[in-house]
């Protein structure tokens, strides 16, 4: 079964990937559940940033912890610094959805070509 171990583990940072862009979105977490889903999937998107890190894989490392914390950075910023329904807070709505959108589409990318090397290696090992 140890040959199913990487297929497993990349079908857990998509799954984290999921259930980031799924909760990730721009208002502030008003549920427990919200929270803990959140907080669990940008752990685990963190350790995946730390492999690409350990891999020498820079880019992949930067764009997987910068989806892992955009949200907390933005309810921060929501939370500290915003006024509601001023100008300013309109446009980092605007701002943060597209950044957002963009981190979601490239660690994507990121996870679905491990995803997919990790299927093709499940008859090697």
């Amino acid at each position: 079964m140890d040959f199913l171990k990487p297929f497993a583990i990349s079908s857990c940072f998509l799954m984290a990937w999921w259930i980031m862009a799924m909760h990730g979105y721009a208002l502030l977490p008003d549920s427990f559940s919200r929270i803990v889903l959140l907080i669990l999937s940008s752990a685990v998107l963190s350790v995946q940033g730390l492999i690409f890190n350990r891999q020498k894989r820079k880019f992949s490392a930067l764009f997987t912890w910068s989806f892992a914390w955009a949200c907390w950075a933005f309810y921060a910023e929501q939370k500290l610094l915003l006024i509601p329904g001023s100008a300013a807070y309109a446009s980092s709505l605007t701002v943060y959805n597209l950044f957002r959108y963009f981190l979601m589409i490239a660690v994507f990318v990121i996870l679905i070509k491990q995803w997919i090397l990790s299927l093709r290696n499940i008859g090697h090992n």
